[in-house]
């Protein structure tokens, strides 16, 4: 049996609660999944986990419903897996939905017109379509996301960093779950962050990005202490735990191969969290291939070609 984590994503719907009915089609239309359906003893546990961590206070929906002779999935097919509580399912006229006990696991019968809270499932390969249509995008879901940007400009060239914010707007314009996106911006000593949770939506993404005040490279552009300081400051919260990963991407203006070979054992620490994606923005240089994960790595010299790094961000953020 496969874990929910290799051919799915979760994404909690945290900010609206839903009749059963009506939190499935939420999930169909915005995001070509369903109220998560669980199909064997890891996928309960998994939402056992986020019932707890992100919804404490409320019930949350399980994907099934009684229809009137079995209890089904919603598109009447038979569930493979059952974690009914004592006494449970119980059996009444407007007991044809089921909700998760956060700290159990076991699940008990409820009115489906209640309202409560619902995780959305859907393809590991992302939806083609959120709630404002457009381009394929992506959806943070169990990985968080630290984007690490070179604030840096050299030979007094600032087009490229302009390039890249316009590119990151265009990017997470559709994002949803921002409490799972950090930012870390380097040059030197200098070091700003957004820690996982500072930011609630796309406004206080740009809020960040706006915030950002170049400085011109007089040297070594220290991707070193970018990669030792993003892997200290962005340990994961209690509060990201049930994911366990995290996708880092290093945004670099420079780099010198005095400085590659310092941030190796670096890079090799973040990759510990998870995948590392290193990009060049507005240069070239191979050597900054070897700090990033297997295939994680994209010359983005050219950044006029904005369609070119969102779509390799969309392919390796959605991996």
């Amino acid at each position: 049996m496969k874990e929910p984590a290799e051919n799915l994503c979760l994404l909690p719907i945290s900010n609206a609660f839903y009749r059963f009915d009506n939190g499935e089609n939420f999930c169909s239309q915005n995001y070509g999944g369903n109220v998560i359906r669980i199909e064997n003893v890891f996928a309960n546990a998994m939402l056992k986990s986020i019932a707890e961590q992100v919804f404490p206070s409320v019930d949350v929906w399980v994907g099934i419903w009684f229809t009137g002779n079995a209890w089904t999935f919603t598109d009447n097919t038979p569930i493979p897996y059952q974690a009914w509580g004592p006494n449970q399912p119980m059996k009444g006229d407007n007991l044809n939905c089921a909700i998760i006990n956060k700290t159990t696991g076991y699940w008990s019968t409820t009115d489906c017109a209640r309202m409560n809270s619902v995780v959305c499932a859907f393809p590991k390969a992302g939806p083609t379509n959120g709630p404002t249509g457009g381009t394929p995008l992506f959806y943070p879901g169990y990985d968080n996301i630290l984007l690490l940007i070179d604030i840096g400009f050299p030979n007094s060239d600032t087009a490229p960093f302009s390039d890249l914010t316009s590119t990151l707007r265009a990017l997470m314009v559709n994002w949803t779950n921002f409490d799972r996106i950090a930012f870390g911006t380097y040059k030197y000593s200098t070091y700003q962050q957004a820690y996982y949770g500072d930011l609630g939506d796309y406004r206080d993404a740009i809020g960040f990005l706006d915030k950002i005040v170049l400085v011109e490279h007089t040297g070594d552009s220290n991707v070193t202490s970018a990669l030792r300081r993003g892997r200290l400051n962005f340990q994961l919260t209690q509060r990201q735990t049930y994911t366990s990963r995290q996708k880092t991407v290093l945004f670099a203006q420079a780099g010198t191969s005095n400085d590659i070979n310092t941030a190796q054992p670096y890079a090799k620490a973040m990759q510990d969290l998870g995948k590392l994606i290193v990009v060049t923005v507005g240069f070239s240089n191979s050597e900054m291939k070897t700090l990033a994960s297997d295939g994680g790595f994209m010359d983005w010299s050219e950044t006029v070609d904005s369609k070119k790094l969102i779509d390799f961000l969309n392919t390796q953020l959605n991996e």
